[in-house]
């Protein structure tokens, strides 16, 4: 019948309208994520050479554990963007050339979960959310912010923990 016709083109419709408006959306939650990058790197241009090294050892080591494409691709990624979360903590904290106080420290820490909530704002940066959020947990449990241990500490986020700590190190 013409109504029956008339319904499924409204459901088409509708559907495709939603599939534009999450395209759409995400395509601005990637420009926004590349804008808070570049600000994160105009306050400390050694984040950007940091996250571009954390970003290809990490790629590196999914390459070597075998990991599919897509994996490898998600660990090069959430290199990139990793310490995302450090727009939000002031300069003089990022920039501070002699100890942090223990306020200070404790500020630094919440970048993981400020860049949590940067990326989980869509669907497409959600795995990535997960794994920046955990990318400082400890496989004895004493990292943070959620104190996770063993296995409970996603495979991509070892990944990370690792090329963020062998780049500390080397640089």
């Amino acid at each position: 019948t013409k109504n029956m016709e008339l319904f499924e083109v409204i459901k088409l419709a509708e559907a495709n309208m939603l599939g534009n408006k999450l395209h759409f959306y995400d395509q601005s939650l990637k420009n926004t994520v590349n804008v808070l990058m570049k600000s994160l790197y105009a306050k400390n241009s050694r984040e950007m050479i940091h996250s571009n090294r954390v970003s290809i050892i990490s790629k590196e080591l999914a390459l070597m554990m075998n990991l599919d494409k897509y994996n490898v691709e998600k660990a090069r990624i959430a290199g990139l963007v990793h310490d995302i979360g450090k727009i939000g903590i002031p300069d003089h904290i990022l920039n501070k050339a002699t100890s942090l106080t223990i306020d200070e420290y404790k500020a630094i820490k919440e970048h993981s979960l400020i860049g949590y909530k940067i990326l989980n704002s869509s669907i497409e940066f959600s795995e990535i959310a997960e794994i920046i959020l955990t990318h400082h947990e400890r496989w004895d449990g004493n990292g943070y912010p959620r104190g996770l241990k063993d296995e409970s500490i996603p495979l991509i986020a070892r990944i990370i923990a690792i090329a963020d700590s062998f780049d500390a190190i080397i640089s």
